[in-house]
């Protein structure tokens, strides 16, 4: 199963903790399936741990093992969103429903590269009650899921949440 996996799961890998989220999940996922990441998620890790480094509460040799620990693993494919004239344009046709650009690039490259797209975002989530986004979705890839890490464990049982 092809899997595109939000920035928040890679937070931890910089050691920004994600309350409720299990440390595992990553490394069960990759486990298990082919996931992918889009090469913006790489840059939002960079920027969101650049403000934990600027409040000193990160060192920037954190940020700079969290990438390359994710640039040299060889199970994590990395989706170059600027190289898919697809993505782009299926990115600015998202914004229609999405505020955030870097989501809007995330939801567009899930439709053209995964089975599954995993997030905890809600505002992607709730894309799943939006008429438009629906029909886009089923000209496009009518079998994407959009779940959160919760949901697709309890269907896979690959983890144990309570």
């Amino acid at each position: 199963m092809r899997i595109l996996m939000d920035t928040t799961y890679i937070l931890p890998l910089i050691k920004i903790s994600i309350h409720g989220l299990n440390k595992k999940v990553l490394q069960e996922v990759l486990s298990k399936h082919d996931v992918y990441f889009s090469n913006i998620s790489i840059f939002e890790l960079m920027a969101k741990g650049a403000k934990y480094v600027a409040n000193r509460l990160l060192d920037p040799e954190d940020i700079i093992l969290g990438v390359k620990a994710i640039l040299d693993d060889e199970r994590i494919k990395i989706v170059d969103f600027e190289s898919s004239e697809e993505i782009l344009e299926l990115g600015i046709k998202v914004r229609l429903f999405l505020n955030d650009f870097i989501d809007c690039i995330l939801t567009s490259t899930a439709l053209v590269k995964a089975d599954v797209f995993l997030t905890e975002d809600s505002e992607i989530h709730s894309l799943a009650n939006n008429k438009e986004f629906i029909k886009l979705k089923s000209e496009i890839n009518p079998k994407l899921k959009i779940v959160s890490v919760k949901q697709f464990m309890k269907t896979k049982n690959i983890l144990n949440y309570k």
